[in-house]
């Protein structure tokens, strides 16, 4: 029986020694290895860097919004700081001029009581300010002749002290009168209180106006039945029937 090892088609299953590639063998673990751990190691790496530059980027569009928004609210706190120093200098502009005429009201209000200081005395004139302006209210008496409705000669020096304190103010004269303040010789021509008053604010702005050389664009004419109270200006202390003037606090060109 021959011998397997002597047959050449056994031959070739036969191993042999010293001939396994053990070099390329363990080069090619080692590339394997490496490139398994570049795939390990650098992959996550570049995912990671991947993903931090997407949010860099969604980073920096955001902060160019903001920065858009803040340049923009910047100029509109710029415009709204600017109205507002031009309405804070219309404000302070106005109150000074507010105050110079209330300042002003003050010695027109000082001049009324002077040009009508004896009228004061005997309780037949009030002198008063309020918001609207100087006021003085005066008994008819203390203007018109007895009995008549024709401003007398010291009506008329009063009438025009008035005129000049006012200086370029406008002159608002208003007639007090109930039906029973009508002077009796007067009653035949008037039938109420209202149209006495009436009468009497005319005649006084006419005077005003003929004596006074105050312009008729300054003056203004009313009347009043009496049903109103005296303006607290007086408080409480005018005469009735009475001609109110009042020195408006606004001037007028």
């Amino acid at each position: 029986m021959a011998n397997w090892q002597d047959d050449p088609d056994l031959a070739a299953f036969k191993p042999r020694r010293g001939s396994t590639p053990w070099g390329r063998i363990f080069v090619g673990v080692l590339f394997v290895g490496c490139g398994t751990f570049a795939l390990a190691y650098y992959l996550p790496l570049y995912r990671a860097h991947h993903a931090l530059s997407d949010d860099h980027a969604r980073l920096r569009e955001k902060l160019e919004g903001v920065e858009q928004a803040l340049q923009k609210s910047q100029s509109e706190l710029k415009s709204v700081t600017a109205k507002r120093d031009e309405l804070q200098a219309s404000a302070d502009q106005a109150q000074a001029k507010v105050s110079a005429g209330t300042s002003d009201l003050g010695s027109v209000k000082d001049a009324l009581a002077t040009a009508a200081d004896k009228a004061v005395k005997k309780k037949a004139a009030a002198v008063g300010a309020d918001a609207s302006g100087a006021r003085l209210a005066v008994s008819p008496s203390q203007l018109f002749a007895a009995g008549k409705l024709d401003v007398s000669g010291s009506g008329g020096a009063l009438l025009c002290a008035v005129a000049k304190a006012a200086g370029s103010r406008a002159l608002h004269v208003t007639g007090v009168a109930t039906d029973a303040e009508v002077p009796a010789p007067l009653k035949s021509k008037f039938e109420n209180g209202w149209a006495y008053a009436a009468a009497a604010s005319v005649a006084v702005v006419a005077a005003l106006h003929d004596k006074c050389s105050v312009p008729d664009t300054k003056l203004y004419a009313e009347a009043s039945d009496g049903a109103h109270a005296a303006p607290v200006a007086f408080g409480g202390s005018a005469p009735s029937p009475r001609v109110e003037i009042l020195i408006a606090n606004e001037t007028k060109p």
